[in-house]
Protein backbone atom coordinates (compact mmCIF):
# COMPACT_ATOMS: atom_id res chain seq x y z
CA UNK A 1 0.00 0.00 0.00
CA UNK A 2 1.09 3.51 -0.29
CA UNK A 3 1.62 5.67 2.21
CA UNK A 4 -1.03 8.75 2.41
CA UNK A 5 0.31 10.82 5.26
CA UNK A 6 4.12 10.80 6.77
CA UNK A 7 4.95 12.31 9.41
CA UNK A 8 8.91 12.68 9.23
CA UNK A 9 10.69 14.10 12.45
CA UNK A 10 7.98 16.34 14.01
CA UNK A 11 8.81 18.13 16.82
CA UNK A 12 6.34 20.76 18.56
CA UNK A 13 7.37 22.88 21.87
CA UNK A 14 5.42 25.34 23.97
CA UNK A 15 6.91 27.75 26.15
CA UNK A 16 9.99 25.73 25.75
CA UNK A 17 8.39 22.41 27.04
CA UNK A 18 8.46 19.44 24.39
CA UNK A 19 5.31 18.03 23.45
CA UNK A 20 6.40 16.36 20.23
CA UNK A 21 10.37 15.31 19.92
CA UNK A 22 11.03 14.00 16.04
CA UNK A 23 7.78 11.96 15.44
CA UNK A 24 8.29 9.98 12.43
CA UNK A 25 5.70 7.22 10.92
CA UNK A 26 3.13 6.71 7.97
CA UNK A 27 -0.71 5.87 7.36
CA UNK A 28 -0.90 3.97 3.99
CA UNK A 29 -4.09 4.46 1.74
CA UNK A 30 -7.28 2.58 2.81
CA UNK A 31 -5.02 1.76 6.75
CA UNK A 32 -6.35 1.87 10.62
CA UNK A 33 -3.62 2.63 12.31
CA UNK A 34 -3.80 3.26 16.31
CA UNK A 35 -2.16 6.27 18.39
CA UNK A 36 -1.37 5.13 21.80
CA UNK A 37 0.65 6.35 24.62
CA UNK A 38 -0.06 7.62 28.20
CA UNK A 39 -2.09 10.83 29.11
CA UNK A 40 0.35 13.72 28.03
CA UNK A 41 1.74 11.60 25.21
CA UNK A 42 1.23 14.41 22.75
CA UNK A 43 -1.32 12.29 20.74
CA UNK A 44 -3.48 14.91 20.36
CA UNK A 45 -1.33 17.61 19.85
CA UNK A 46 -0.09 15.92 16.57
CA UNK A 47 -3.50 15.16 15.79
CA UNK A 48 -3.83 19.10 15.82
CA UNK A 49 -0.32 19.78 13.59
CA UNK A 50 -2.07 17.27 11.03
CA UNK A 51 -5.05 19.16 10.92
CA UNK A 52 -3.00 22.43 10.88
CA UNK A 53 -4.36 23.69 14.63
CA UNK A 54 -0.62 23.80 15.83
CA UNK A 55 2.85 24.63 13.74
CA UNK A 56 5.12 21.96 14.69
CA UNK A 57 8.53 23.96 15.00
CA UNK A 58 10.60 21.12 13.22
CA UNK A 59 9.41 18.90 10.75
CA UNK A 60 7.00 17.62 7.60
CA UNK A 61 3.62 16.91 7.19
CA UNK A 62 3.05 15.07 3.84
CA UNK A 63 -0.28 14.01 2.81
CA UNK A 64 -1.41 12.76 -0.94
CA UNK A 65 2.16 14.60 -2.43
CA UNK A 66 0.95 17.72 -0.68
CA UNK A 67 2.81 19.80 1.91
CA UNK A 68 0.35 20.17 4.82
CA UNK A 69 2.48 22.99 6.40
CA UNK A 70 1.85 25.18 3.68
CA UNK A 71 -1.82 25.11 3.79
CA UNK A 72 -4.45 26.96 6.03
CA UNK A 73 -6.58 25.13 8.72
CA UNK A 74 -9.79 25.79 6.19
CA UNK A 75 -8.37 24.13 3.70
CA UNK A 76 -7.27 20.81 5.21
CA UNK A 77 -10.95 19.36 4.56
CA UNK A 78 -10.58 19.93 1.13
CA UNK A 79 -7.66 18.38 0.87
CA UNK A 80 -9.73 14.81 2.29
CA UNK A 81 -8.58 15.02 6.03
CA UNK A 82 -11.64 15.58 8.91
CA UNK A 83 -11.93 14.81 12.33
CA UNK A 84 -13.15 14.44 15.46
CA UNK A 85 -12.26 15.89 18.81
CA UNK A 86 -11.96 14.75 22.50
CA UNK A 87 -14.91 16.80 23.72
CA UNK A 88 -17.70 16.64 21.44
CA UNK A 89 -18.06 19.85 19.38
CA UNK A 90 -21.44 19.38 18.14
CA UNK A 91 -24.38 22.56 18.11
CA UNK A 92 -26.74 20.78 21.17
CA UNK A 93 -29.49 23.28 19.73
CA UNK A 94 -29.17 22.10 15.91
CA UNK A 95 -30.53 18.65 14.56
CA UNK A 96 -28.36 15.84 13.77
CA UNK A 97 -28.75 16.41 10.35
CA UNK A 98 -27.70 20.22 10.47
CA UNK A 99 -24.53 19.43 12.63
CA UNK A 100 -23.35 16.75 9.91
CA UNK A 101 -24.44 19.42 6.93
CA UNK A 102 -21.74 21.35 8.07
CA UNK A 103 -19.29 19.32 6.84
CA UNK A 104 -21.35 18.21 3.56
CA UNK A 105 -22.02 21.48 2.53
CA UNK A 106 -18.43 22.23 1.78
CA UNK A 107 -18.51 19.91 -1.32
CA UNK A 108 -21.43 21.64 -2.69
CA UNK A 109 -20.95 25.20 -1.88
CA UNK A 110 -21.45 27.89 -4.25
CA UNK A 111 -20.31 31.65 -4.66
CA UNK A 112 -21.52 34.43 -1.94
CA UNK A 113 -23.70 36.02 -4.29
CA UNK A 114 -25.84 33.30 -5.06
CA UNK A 115 -26.17 32.11 -1.38
CA UNK A 116 -27.33 35.81 -0.98
CA UNK A 117 -29.81 35.60 -3.71
CA UNK A 118 -30.73 31.92 -3.24
CA UNK A 119 -30.18 31.36 -6.46
CA UNK A 120 -31.20 27.69 -8.39
CA UNK A 121 -27.75 26.67 -8.50
CA UNK A 122 -27.70 27.51 -4.56
CA UNK A 123 -30.85 25.79 -3.28
CA UNK A 124 -29.62 22.76 -5.26
CA UNK A 125 -26.30 22.14 -4.12
CA UNK A 126 -28.41 22.52 -0.66
CA UNK A 127 -30.25 19.91 -1.13
CA UNK A 128 -27.34 17.86 -2.22
CA UNK A 129 -25.22 18.96 0.75
CA UNK A 130 -28.16 17.48 3.01
CA UNK A 131 -28.60 14.76 1.11
CA UNK A 132 -25.19 13.30 1.35
CA UNK A 133 -25.15 14.55 5.60
CA UNK A 134 -28.28 11.96 5.54
CA UNK A 135 -26.59 9.30 4.00
CA UNK A 136 -23.79 9.58 6.28
CA UNK A 137 -26.18 8.96 9.62
CA UNK A 138 -27.69 6.68 7.37
CA UNK A 139 -24.19 4.52 7.60
CA UNK A 140 -23.74 4.93 11.17
CA UNK A 141 -27.18 3.30 11.64
CA UNK A 142 -28.36 7.22 12.85
CA UNK A 143 -31.33 8.41 10.11
CA UNK A 144 -33.73 7.73 12.98
CA UNK A 145 -32.34 10.87 14.58
CA UNK A 146 -31.92 12.96 11.60
CA UNK A 147 -34.20 15.44 12.47
CA UNK A 148 -33.50 15.51 16.34
CA UNK A 149 -32.21 18.27 17.96
CA UNK A 150 -28.78 17.24 19.51
CA UNK A 151 -28.99 18.20 23.09
CA UNK A 152 -31.88 15.48 23.44
CA UNK A 153 -30.01 12.55 22.32
CA UNK A 154 -27.76 9.79 24.61
CA UNK A 155 -23.77 11.18 24.26
CA UNK A 156 -23.24 7.08 22.42
CA UNK A 157 -25.62 8.94 19.85
CA UNK A 158 -23.56 12.27 19.49
CA UNK A 159 -20.55 10.36 19.87
CA UNK A 160 -21.63 8.91 16.17
CA UNK A 161 -23.26 12.05 14.96
CA UNK A 162 -19.71 13.33 15.36
CA UNK A 163 -18.01 10.53 13.35
CA UNK A 164 -21.02 10.87 10.50
CA UNK A 165 -19.99 14.60 10.37
CA UNK A 166 -16.58 13.54 9.72
CA UNK A 167 -17.77 11.02 7.34
CA UNK A 168 -19.92 13.17 5.44
CA UNK A 169 -16.64 15.68 3.98
CA UNK A 170 -15.84 12.48 1.82
CA UNK A 171 -12.37 12.33 3.53
CA UNK A 172 -9.75 10.22 2.37
CA UNK A 173 -7.96 10.55 6.28
CA UNK A 174 -10.52 10.76 8.68
CA UNK A 175 -8.67 11.39 12.77
CA UNK A 176 -10.56 10.14 15.15
CA UNK A 177 -10.01 11.66 18.76
CA UNK A 178 -10.91 8.84 21.55
CA UNK A 179 -13.66 7.95 20.13
CA UNK A 180 -14.84 5.25 22.44
CA UNK A 181 -14.71 7.54 25.54
CA UNK A 182 -17.38 7.84 27.25
CA UNK A 183 -19.19 4.52 26.15
CA UNK A 184 -20.15 1.67 27.22
CA UNK A 185 -19.00 -2.03 26.10
CA UNK A 186 -21.83 -2.80 23.80
CA UNK A 187 -21.35 1.02 22.31
CA UNK A 188 -17.40 0.27 22.23
CA UNK A 189 -18.29 -3.26 20.22
CA UNK A 190 -20.57 -1.27 17.88
CA UNK A 191 -18.06 1.53 17.58
CA UNK A 192 -15.33 -1.37 16.32
CA UNK A 193 -17.82 -2.38 13.60
CA UNK A 194 -18.55 1.03 12.28
CA UNK A 195 -14.82 1.81 12.08
CA UNK A 196 -14.04 -1.00 9.69
CA UNK A 197 -16.92 -0.60 7.84
CA UNK A 198 -16.11 2.62 6.90
CA UNK A 199 -12.59 1.54 6.00
CA UNK A 200 -14.74 -1.33 3.44
CA UNK A 201 -17.81 1.47 2.33
CA UNK A 202 -15.56 3.93 1.51
CA UNK A 203 -12.41 2.66 1.61
CA UNK A 204 -10.90 5.80 4.29
CA UNK A 205 -7.88 5.67 5.89
CA UNK A 206 -8.55 6.23 9.53
CA UNK A 207 -5.88 7.48 12.56
CA UNK A 208 -7.25 6.74 15.92
CA UNK A 209 -6.49 8.03 19.52
CA UNK A 210 -7.71 5.23 21.53
CA UNK A 211 -7.08 4.26 25.27
CA UNK A 212 -9.90 1.20 25.17
CA UNK A 213 -7.29 -1.03 23.99
CA UNK A 214 -9.58 -4.20 23.08
CA UNK A 215 -10.87 -1.61 20.46
CA UNK A 216 -7.37 -0.37 19.29
CA UNK A 217 -6.09 -4.42 19.02
CA UNK A 218 -9.55 -5.45 17.17
CA UNK A 219 -9.31 -2.72 14.18
CA UNK A 220 -6.16 -1.27 14.10
CA UNK A 221 -3.67 -2.83 10.85
CA UNK A 222 -0.70 -0.68 12.98
CA UNK A 223 0.16 1.04 16.01
CA UNK A 224 2.19 3.74 17.01
CA UNK A 225 3.29 4.47 20.42
CA UNK A 226 4.17 8.09 21.74
CA UNK A 227 5.71 8.35 25.47
CA UNK A 228 6.96 11.96 26.42
CA UNK A 229 6.53 12.97 23.06
CA UNK A 230 8.54 10.52 21.79
CA UNK A 231 7.79 7.86 19.63
CA UNK A 232 8.61 4.42 20.93
CA UNK A 233 7.72 1.56 19.19
CA UNK A 234 5.79 1.24 15.42
CA UNK A 235 4.73 -2.14 14.21
CA UNK A 236 1.55 -4.72 14.12
CA UNK A 237 -0.33 -4.62 17.23
CA UNK A 238 0.94 -8.24 18.44
CA UNK A 239 4.22 -7.09 18.06
CA UNK A 240 4.18 -3.75 20.09
CA UNK A 241 2.17 -5.00 22.49
CA UNK A 242 4.72 -7.05 24.00
CA UNK A 243 7.65 -4.54 22.90
CA UNK A 244 9.12 -4.23 26.75
CA UNK A 245 9.35 -0.39 26.02
CA UNK A 246 5.60 -0.09 25.16
CA UNK A 247 4.58 -2.61 28.39
CA UNK A 248 6.82 -0.19 30.75
CA UNK A 249 5.47 3.26 29.67
CA UNK A 250 2.20 2.50 28.70
CA UNK A 251 0.24 -1.20 28.72
CA UNK A 252 1.84 -2.97 31.79
CA UNK A 253 -0.61 -5.45 32.99
CA UNK A 254 -3.38 -4.35 31.10
CA UNK A 255 -1.54 -6.21 27.63
CA UNK A 256 -0.89 -9.16 29.17
CA UNK A 257 -4.83 -9.35 31.11
CA UNK A 258 -6.09 -8.84 27.40
CA UNK A 259 -4.40 -11.80 26.41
Amino acid sequence: MSSLLVVENLSVAFSGLRALSDVTFSVSEHEIVGLIGPNGAGKTTLLNCISRLYTPQAGTLNFAGKDLLKLPVHAIPVEGITRTFQNLELSGEATALENVGVSSMRRFRTNLLAELLALPSSRRNTAAGEAAALVALEQLGLAEYARERVADLSYGVQKRIEIARALAGEPRLMLLDEPAAGLNPEETRALGETIRQMRADKGVSILLIEHDMRLVMDVCDRLVVLDHGECISVGAPDVVRNDPAVIDAYLGSEAENDT
